[in-house]
Formats: C-alpha cells, structure tokens, sequence
C-alpha cells in the first residue's frame, strides 16, 4: 500500500477464500455488516505518528451468535481513482475443526462449517443452480440428519434419511434464533432461519451464519451425517443431500536433497480461510543459495546423467497464477504478499543467509494449499545468487494419493497423469500433462481443447474415419445445464461438467518433440473426482482439434484412464556363499507411490552380529546356481546409472542422495558397523522402483566389515497383495544348439485387478553359443517382432534367417521412416519409439559379456498388444542389420521339485545336473539347481536338491527329470524321431530297518 494514505475500512458478510483470485470482490466478501469507516471515520496507514490507532466499538462481539471471527475485514484506498483493496479474516487463535458438505445436482456448491475452542460454529455456504431449468433463486428448509447404524440402506443417503442429528435428545420447545441451545442440533432451520441457494454463483447464493450449539467432533462417529435441504414447495420432501466430511489441516513438504544441501520447507494451512505457515529448514548452504522459488510443475524423473531436473523445460518458470507484473515488485522482504507473484518466496520473506544453515518461519496470506491455486504437486527451486537454477524438490501431497494416467500411444504420445487424495473424491486433483507428436513433426500445434468422456476407447483411437467415437461424449455426471455454460470456469467448477478440462483449465499446446517448453502444463481441478461413483477413472480422455478432417471428426487423439498402482518391492530371502554362514535374517522393503515419488525404505535386519559393513543395491539378481552367489562375476558391481564417482563423495549419511550411487544404501543411510540388528525407515530421492532406473530385479548386498567381503545377497522382488494383481511371465529362451547365440530374455509384468499393469522388467542373459565360447561383442540392436519364428530361425543363410518374424512390433504406428525419429526415440521418450524397438528405448545389447536388467513402459505382456505369442530378434553387432538370432516369446512356467539321489564317491552336483541336462537336451537355465538349499541325507549316503525348472516345456522337464531317476529312463521324442533315454544316477531309497 501507499504511504499516507486514508482508507475505509469495513467487516463483510463472508469470510475470504485465500485460494481465488478474486477474493477480495463484493462478489466474495458480500455486504457490508459493520461500517467502520461511517462510525469511526477513515484510517491512516501508516499512522502519521506512528502510533497504533484505538477505536472502541459497542456493536462488536467475538462471541456467540453474533461473533465477528470468522469474516472478513475489507481495507479500501479513498484516494485512488482505480480501488486499491486488500481483505483478510478475523482468525481464532485456538484449535479449529473443519468440516464441509459438497452439492454437485440439482444445486451445487459447498457449505463449510468451522468450530472453534469456545464450541461456536460459522457455517458458510455458497450453494446456486446448476441445472438448464432456468431455476430463480429460492430458499429451503435446512437440517443435519444422520444414518441409522443398523439400517443396511443407509448407504443410500437421501432416501432413507429420517433421524435429525441430536445427541443431547434436546427439548426444543424454547428453541430460537438466538437461544440455539435449546434447539436440536441439526434443526438448522429453527435455529437460522432458511437457506438461500442462488440462480447462479454470486454475492446472492453465499450465506453467514454462526451456530453455538452445533459440535463436529460427533463427524468422527460411526454415523454419517448429512446435510439436507428440503423443497420449497414441500417441507417434508427432501430436495438433495450431502455427506458431511471433516477436512483435515493440510501439511506438505518439499524434501530438498541435492549438491550436498539436505533440508526442508513444511508448508502448513488448516484450511483455505487460514494463512500458510511455511517452516524452513536448510543445511549446508555456505552462501551458495540465495532467492527461492515455487515453479509450475513438479520434478520429472531423472533417467539420465546429464538431466537438469530444475531447467525452465522441467519445472517450468515461477507459478504466478494472477498475472503479477514482477517488474513492479518491490525488492526481496519489503512490500507485502500480494506485490509478488505467489511463488516468489523469496520476494516475500526475504533471500536466504549467507551462512551455512538457513532456518526461519513464515506466515504467507497468499500461497493457497487448498483450492484451484493450490502449491501441492509443483516443486520449489533454490537459485544461486546469479540467479541460476541450482537445487529443486517436488511439493509432496499431505496424505497417500491416488494417481491415475492416460497414456497417449498415437498419434500424439506422453502422459496425463491425475492425482488426488485417496478416497476423498472432492479434494483437489492436479493434473500434469506432457503430449507431443509421434509423428517426427517439426511443428507445435496449439488450442486444442481436452475433456474426459464417457467410455474407455476401443481400437478407434487410431481409426482414419470416426476416430475415437467409442469414447462417448463428454463426462457429465451431474447433468450441469448447457445453455448457460459461459459461466463455467476453474474458480466456478460446479457450473462445468467434470470432464470439462478445457474450460476448467485453459486449451494445450502439443509439442513436436518430447523436451519443448510447449509439451507440459500443470493445474490442479477441485471437481476432478479419482475415487467413488463418479470417478474419472475407467473413462477416457479426449483431446481435439477444430481444424481436422471432417471424415475423421475433431477427435485427435484418445486414451483410457487407469489407476497407476504404488509398487512394493522387497528383499525378504538372503543367501550366503559356499563355506561361509551367516545368521542374517530380516527384511529389506521398499516402496514408491509414482515415479514422481520419493521412496520409502524400511529395514529390519537381525543376525548382523557386529560383522556387517556396508551395504548396496548391485546391477543383477542373484543367481541361484552359483556356490558364491554375492561375488562380482555373479551380481557385478553397484547400480550407477548415473556415474557417480565413489572416489571422491562425502562420508556416509553427510552428503544428499544425488552424491552417492543410487545403490549405496550405507551412503545414504549409514553403515552397518557394529550393529546386532538395524531398524529403521528412510526416505530417498534417488532410489526408483518405477521407470528406467528401477531397482527391481536387481540386488542388495551386505558387506562383511572386514576386507568389504561380499557376505549375504537377496533379489529384489516385486511383491502384490494377494488377489490384487498376478504377475506374467515370459521367457523368449534361445536353449536350442542350433541358435548362434545362448541364452534368454525374461519378461516380467504385473496385472491387477482393475486392468492396468505395470512396467515390464527385463532380465537379459545372452552369450555366444558354444560351452567355452568367451567372445564378447557389442552393438548389438534387438527388437520385439511381429509373428512367431520356425525352422527359419536357424538357417544358415543370412538372407533368410528368422525370415518369418515378419516386421518390428508397431501396433501404435509410430512413425519411424525419418531421421527424427532416430533421435526422438531414446531411453528418455520411450512412447515415441515403437513398441519392439528395444534397442531404441534401452540401447543396444552387448552379448557375452554379463546380464543386465531393463525396464520398459511400453512393453505389455498381457491385453490386445501383448508381445506374448511373437519373437525377439538379435542383430549381428556394431550396429549391423544381418538377423543373428531369434526366438519366439512364451509363457515361462516356473516348478519347483525336491529331488533325493544317491551319491557315489566320485559324485559331484555340477557333474549330476550337468548329466542330467544334457540327457534332457536343455540348458542350465531352464533346469538348475538352488545351491542355498541343497543337503545331505541319510548320514551323507544322498543328496536332496531343489530343483528349477523353467519355461513353456517345465513341465515336461520335470517329468522327465524325475522319470530318469526313478525309472531310470524315457522315451523322448524330439524332430529326431522316438528313442530312450536312460541314466546310471539312482533314486535315494530309504535303508530297511
């Protein structure tokens, strides 16, 4: 505000919404109830002498019905032509619980109810038809009513609800608007007279009330409680109902955890009349950080080394959604909140120290965690006094989501992800969107509008006539009215239909290329429900375009909406090598919501016995069939993907998680020198279970202290409720001697209950064909291909070796005939490759040299595009394009036999299974043999041994196995002919007594 200036000065009707951006407009803040300007003249800000300015005011009180706190005070500037105002709210120092009634149809709105320490309750409501009836503004009859516990119809809501809500059973016959505690609880009317609901959203269709007699802590019962308002025509008709939910305080946190600064900033608001209270907490700065910012989007995953996670591309620049003109700002701590842009931080509470720590509390009146304007899911980045981007972190949600995603295949790629909540289908949702052409265009395109419809697409999506007509129209599930729709906005979302993004945010820009500032927007929709009966998910997203085809129809491009399921993995099985012990025992359990997520880490281990040092995730699972499991030929060395030199990091547990190897768990939690047992539970931003770099399939090690022997070992494993998903699984198994190379290549996915899946994970082990055969070569590229392979496969003639795999898998018809798309398709924008290009999404294979783990997003094993059913092809290296191998992709079955054979003196386990094998014509990694688990029996006369068998002929393997050592021989037929099969290897019989 000016200095010297005299300004009115008023109490409103209505309390102030921090989250609109026209909070402060006779819209919102209603009539004037006290004038203080006409009964104690202006006032001078500053004060001329500045002293405080003292009034004495007979018509104000801060209690009972009459009680001021909970409106709002208007300041308005007398000496400008153009208005210069500013409003806030009479706050309750005190506790205060929240609660709020959602109406979505026939009238929609909210009403909010707000309890203080002194049992008072403000209620405010903003209810207005939605409907295209023309209805006029009206007034209705108003109660609490609640459930009957033993009425099993009481989920129903408004047909079933007869009982007010009264836990005092009060006598009512004094009961008035002012003596309200004779009155019923929920006898609304009685107690404030009716309820007005508003022909549309305006000054006439919110109300102010202040109720001393209605308690919210019996919201936390076993009973709903339900807001009813009955016809104005009818008063013992109910109209239309609303649950009553409390509204907890809302605390999120921004983990910060870069270049060596560890810290937080805690944002906390009770509720969106309550100013945010921000706690800042940063160590190690050293005066290298300076202002601090709120930008657009959140932190995208990092998947390669040289990603700037804080560039303008990434997180977008500062979030100012009401337009501030920075120029105008005033210097950094000076002017107050409303000057700067509602992420600029720094503008409002001053630069960082130059100090090492920087710790400090604010309190924002502009920086909303509730309502359209919402800072949750944007991220927070700190700039170097240069003003460079220097450190980011995502802004977390204040409780578990629920995060649900359309994936665009064609012919536009990338994601919508939508999050909320978990089960509170009226709080925010946000949604991120990041689109561009899988075409190789070079053009961006802009305002095209986007809605969720109705149905879940069909194969339409890619249709050249009547694209995407299986989605339906537009999700309306309120049947909000049509005629009057210029109303509907994002600060007016009852008024839209819910699929309605398009109004409720703005039109969207496609990029030609994944990494363009054009291909991302980010807003959050406060009637975008992910959860209940009128959830989005299950339905489509739709996007447009005005100018298309008139044959194809304005339907661009569609998607179905499918939940994204957090992922749990866990390390539960540990093994030890030949001629150690250990007596380790415990788990290791790791999960993350969304790839947007940090990821939790819980550990408890016992048996550590002092002996333990540190401890790692490797690059590889671990082996069943080695005697030493953990050693490096067997699990290789820490997972890096990001070439973090260990030489020259910080001691563990002081640097932040970008420091270490995304594998050096003691790094980043502590070692485990001199411990009996570790538990505990840690929180990492550079530990993915989702996306390119999951540690899934791969490792944990654990490190004797002495010498750092490779000591105990465990594979991590996707685990799922039992009957909420199942896992698929599928080999493509190169085990005949006639292919040129050996070995196989294993898909994992999951399936849940609802439909969607999971990434697929990828192990890869591959050698050139030939027992002793050690060459290694490089540049190998793969692909997934269309049709199965036969005899073809092992031709020797290059020309028509795997000739009958047909062509590269593209069910989505990505384009691939130019020279973008070379450079499109990489690790980075896996949707923009096609979808058996793996060479292109993980780069191409090296052969013979170790195993390697992989994950695609786009690879499904299940559904109209599965990849089971058709061949991998393996190219000749550097890059060639002679067809060196192929095999087809099966289902890989996985049995499990405990097989006893006696022992001869010479025996040995590797020669046996190795007999065995080659009797059966198979290959070690289709039947081997748990080392961990083999054992001596009958006083070392036989040996017990847990057998694997794997792959679509496990079955037959394991007949076969067990026939040959307990009959002794089998019939085999092979494409050969029929003939028997025997060994000399006997059963291990049980002695006579």
């Amino acid at each position: 505000m000016n200095s010297s200036q005299q300004y009115s000065w008023s109490l409103q009707s209505n309390p102030v919404l921090y989250d609109l951006k026209t909070a402060c407009s006779k819209n919102e803040l209603g009539k004037a109830e006290h004038d203080f300007t006409a009964r104690h003249g202006p006032i001078q800000i500053p004060t001329l002498d500045g002293k405080e300015q003292v009034f004495t005011d007979s018509e104000i009180t801060l209690q009972g019905p009459k009680s001021i706190w909970g409106r709002s005070l208007l300041i308005r500037n007398l000496n400008l032509s153009v208005a210069e105002e500013t409003c806030s709210n009479v706050f309750d120092s005190g506790e205060v619980r929240t609660a709020e009634a959602v109406f979505t149809s026939p009238l929609a709105g909210n009403v909010i109810f707000r309890e203080n320490e002194r049992m008072e309750t403000i209620i405010f409501s903003n209810l207005f038809y939605v409907g295209d009836d023309y209805r006029s503004a009206s007034r209705h009859d108003w109660k609490i009513l609640v459930t009957d516990i033993s009425d099993p119809r009481r989920s129903k809501k408004c047909d079933y609800l007869d009982i007010i809500f009264d836990p005092n059973s009060s006598d009512d016959k004094l009961c008035s608007q002012t003596n309200h505690s004779h009155c019923k609880v929920g006898d609304l009317t009685r107690k404030h007279g009716t309820i007005a609901v508003g022909a549309t959203n305006s000054r006439y269709s919110k109300q102010f009330f202040v109720d001393t007699n209605l308690p919210l802590s019996a919201i936390e019962g076993t009973r709903k409680m339900y807001l009813v308002l009955y016809d104005k025509n009818n008063a013992n008709r109910v109209m239309t109902c609303a649950e009553i939910f409390l509204v907890e305080r809302r605390e999120v946190k921004a983990l910060i955890d870069m270049f060596g600064v560890k810290g937080h900033f805690i944002f906390s608001q009770r509720y969106r009349m309550d100013p945010t209270v921000v706690n800042i907490e940063l160590k190690n700065l050293n005066g290298r950080a300076k202002f601090y910012h709120i930008h657009e989007f959140p932190l995208p995953p990092r998947r390669l080394k040289e990603e700037n996670l804080c560039s303008d591309i990434a997180v977008g620049g500062h979030f100012n959604p009401y337009g501030i003109n920075v120029s105008l700002s005033p210097p950094p701590g000076i002017g107050t909140n409303d000057k700067y842009e509602v992420g600029d931080l720094s503008g409002k509470f001053g630069t960082l120290s130059d100090g090492r720590n920087h710790s400090d509390v604010h309190v924002d009146m502009n920086l909303p965690l509730f309502g359209p304007n919402t800072i949750i899911g944007r991220s927070m980045v700190l700039h170097k006094p240069n003003k460079e981007r220097w450190i980011c972190a995502t802004i977390g949600y204040a409780a578990p989501t629920i995060t649900a995603v359309a994936t665009f295949v064609y012919p536009i790629v990338g994601e919508v992800v939508f999050r909320q909540e978990k089960d509170k289908p009226w709080s925010e949702t946000t949604v991120l969107v990041d689109l561009s052409y899988a075409d190789g265009s070079v053009n961006d395109t802009e305002n095209h509008a986007w809605h969720v419809h109705v149905n879940e697409p069909s194969r339409d999506f890619y249709g050249w006539s009547k694209r995407c007509e299986s989605a339906g129209g537009h999700f309306n599930p309120f049947n909000v009215g049509l005629t009057k729709y210029s109303k509907c906005n994002n600060e007016n979302p009852y008024r839209c239909e819910v699929g309605d993004l398009t109004s409720k945010s703005k039109r969207i820009k496609i990029a030609a290329y994944k990494g363009s500032t054009k291909n991302r927007h980010f807003y959050t929709d406060v009637l975008l429900p992910l959860s209940g009966p009128y959830s989005i998910v299950g339905r489509s997203l739709v996007v447009h375009d005005d100018f298309a085809n008139k044959v194809r129809g304005n339907r661009m491009a569609c998607a179905p909406i499918r939940v994204v399921h957090p992922l749990m993995a866990t390390v539960r099985e540990w093994k030890v090598g030949t001629g150690d012990s250990s007596n380790i025992t415990g788990s290791m359990i790791f999960s993350q919501p969304t790839e947007y997520d940090e990821t939790t880490t819980k550990i408890e281990l016992q048996g550590l016995n002092r002996l333990a040092g540190g401890f790692d995730v490797h690059e590889v699972w671990v082996p069943q069939d080695k005697e030493f499991p953990c050693s490096a030929d067997a699990v290789y060395d820490h997972f890096n993907p990001f070439a973090v030199s260990s030489d020259v990091g910080p001691s563990p547990k002081v640097g932040s998680s970008d420091q270490y190897e995304v594998g050096d768990l003691s790094g980043k939690y502590g070692s485990l020198e001199g411990k009996l047992s570790l538990r505990g539970e840690f929180v990492d931003s550079n530990l993915a279970l989702h996306g390119a770099n999951s540690i899934v399939s791969r490792s944990i090690v654990i490190h004797k202290k002495e010498k750092r022997f490779r000591w105990v070992c465990g594979t991590v494993k996707i685990e799922a409720k039992k009957g909420e998903a199942r896992e698929i699984v599928a080999l493509a198994s190169f085990d005949d001697s006639r292919h040129l190379v050996s070995g196989y290549i294993r898909f994992r996915q999951y399936e849940y209950k609802d439909g969607s899946t999971s990434n697929t994970w990828l192990e890869v082990d591959l050698k050139h064909a030939g027992f002793h055969n050690k060459n290694i070569t490089f540049g190998h590229n793969w692909a997934v291909y269309v049709t199965q392979v036969g005899e073809d496969a092992f031709s020797s003639a290059e020309k028509v070796r795997c000739l009958a795999s047909g062509y590269r898998w593209n069910p989505y018809l990505v384009d691939s005939k130019n020279e973008i798309y070379k450079k499109d398709c990489n690790k980075v924008n896996p949707l923009r490759c096609e979808m058996g290009d793996l060479s292109g999404k993980h780069g191409p294979l090296v052969i013979g040299q170790k195993r390697f783990v992989y994950t695609d997003v786009n690879l499904p094993l299940v559904g109209n595009y599965s990849i089971l059913g058709r061949s991998v092809v393996l190219f000749s290296k550097n890059g060639g394009d002679v067809k060196l191998a192929c095999t087809n992709i099966k289902p890989d079955i996985h049995i499990v036999s405990n097989v006893a054979v006696r022992k001869y003196p010479t025996f040995t386990v590797s020669k046996f299974m190795e007999t065995m094998r080659t009797l059966l014509n198979t290959t070690d990694f289709l039947v081997s043999n748990d080392i961990q688990n083999s054992r001596e029996i009958l006083d070392g006369e036989c040996l017990q041994l847990k057998v694997h068998f794997y792959g679509a002929e496990a079955y037959r393997l394991q007949i076969e196995f067990g026939n040959l050592i307990n009959l002794g021989s089998v019939q085999r037929q092979d494409r050969f002919g029929t003939h028997t099969i025997s060994t000399y290897y006997q059963p291990c019989r049980t002695r006579k007594s």
